[in-house]
């Protein structure tokens, strides 16, 4: 009895807590637009119903936890004992929930869930009417505003594209101008347009057999790059350098290298000869070639360069080359002469000096002998023919000296 006092005792304060409840809720029903005006931002009822629902969650995890029923179970056998009770005698309800109260919570649940499904449609419904007629009129209030948002959209979507072109067509311009490797010069083709550069500000120091070393450079303009030509002509038309545009330069000098390739001149005519028959002479006449030597430099460049072609046809090397190869050739043979006429000149003069140390005794002994009055006939004659042999002997010094000085003359550069 005690057991099923306390037992009884426990269900009505549970049956009192969710009637506290139910009461609670029922207030919050009814006052609900005196809460709603009272609360400084509304609530709609479904906001209301999920907040409930999340409050009623939390309260029964707490009640679980303490080993009670969830409020929803303790509100659906509330229900049920009160609509049992009306029908039937309130002992025989007592009774019945304390036999068996997992069958009460069952037939609680099997009767109240179809109500309060109904009840919990039935109030989404009346919340989604005017949620729905509120949309209507804010979508019959916003045709203006999505109007705006479209134009705003259209521009934005108009700047993107431009800022898109922009970046496209800078990006081009960027590789055509930079990266493009038709426009980025290498190392050979800047070499090139340095010397072209120092060409044209040695223009006005230069001779015309120089200035139409230009022609020969021809090759270094065909490689550079169509801005570095520009550049370029832009610099030789300048005043303070040629004067006028490299290609201007190139026709002139053309016109003035066919002048200076007239081969009537003499020189160029004698030594062009002389090459010509070079398979015909002997060695002594092949050192001749390095006594055309001033024919040679007396030439313009153009005939200078004829005349290396017609040595390396008939001689194998140009001019110059040949010229320093029986150049040295010459220097030998004549560097041993110089060395053998220096000795005898050497001696020469040792007896010159011999015979000039003589010439002194002789003089002594005639004017000892005329002082005496002795006979000065043979000393004179002696002083005679001691002078003939100085003669000689200085003629042959000075003979061997012009050798000498000839031959180094020849071998001067």
């Amino acid at each position: 009895m005690k057991r099923a006092g306390r037992k009884k005792q426990e269900y009505e304060e549970i049956d009192d807590f969710a009637k506290a409840l139910l009461d609670k809720k029922t207030e919050m029903a009814i006052y609900k637009d005196l809460e709603e005006d009272a609360s400084p931002k509304p609530m709609s009822e479904l906001e209301r119903l999920k907040k409930e629902e999340t409050m009623s969650s939390a309260l029964d995890m707490l009640r679980k936890e303490r080993g009670q029923k969830t409020i929803q179970e303790e509100e659906k056998e509330y229900s049920l004992k009160e609509e049992l009770d009306k029908t039937l005698d309130p002992k025989l309800t007592e009774n019945l929930f304390k036999k068996d109260e997992d069958a009460s919570l069952k037939a609680v649940q099997d009767i109240l869930n179809s109500d309060v499904n109904n009840q919990v449609e039935e109030k989404i419904k009346e919340q989604e009417e005017p949620e729905k007629e509120e949309v209507v009129k804010q979508d019959e209030d916003k045709p203006k505003e999505k109007k705006k948002s479209r134009i705003s959209k259209t521009t934005k979507i108009i700047m993107c594209l431009v800022v898109l072109g922009v970046c496209l067509m800078g990006g081009y311009a960027y590789k055509i101008y930079v990266y493009d490797p038709q426009n980025v010069a290498s190392q050979e083709q800047i070499d090139a347009y340095n010397r072209l550069v120092d060409y044209a500000d040695e223009f006005d120091m230069m001779s015309d057999s120089e200035k139409l070393e230009l022609l020969d450079m021809q090759d270094d303009y065909d490689g550079l790059l169509d801005k570095q030509k520009d550049e370029l002509n832009a610099y030789f038309k300048d005043k303070d350098h040629v004067g006028k545009t490299y290609t201007s330069l190139i026709s002139e000098l053309e016109k003035l290298k066919q002048e200076l390739e007239d081969e009537s001149n003499e020189g160029y005519q004698s030594l062009k000869a002389y090459l010509e028959a070079w398979d015909s002479y002997s060695d002594e006449q092949k050192l001749g070639v390095i006594n055309y030597k001033a024919t040679y430099d007396d030439l313009n460049s153009v005939l200078q360069k004829k005349i290396d072609d017609v040595a390396r046809t008939y001689c194998t090397k140009s001019y110059t080359s040949l010229y320093s190869e029986y150049f040295e050739i010459l220097k030998q043979r004549n560097e041993a002469q110089i060395a053998s006429l220096q000795e005898q000149l050497d001696s020469e003069k040792a007896n010159l000096q011999e015979l000039e140390t003589y010439a002194d005794s002789l003089e002594s002994d005639l004017a000892y002998a005329k002082t005496n009055n002795l006979d000065v006939a043979d000393i004179q004659s002696q002083i005679d023919t001691n002078n003939s042999v100085i003669t000689q002997t200085q003629q042959t010094i000075n003979s061997l000296q012009s050798q000498i000085d000839s031959l180094k003359a020849q071998i001067q550069e």
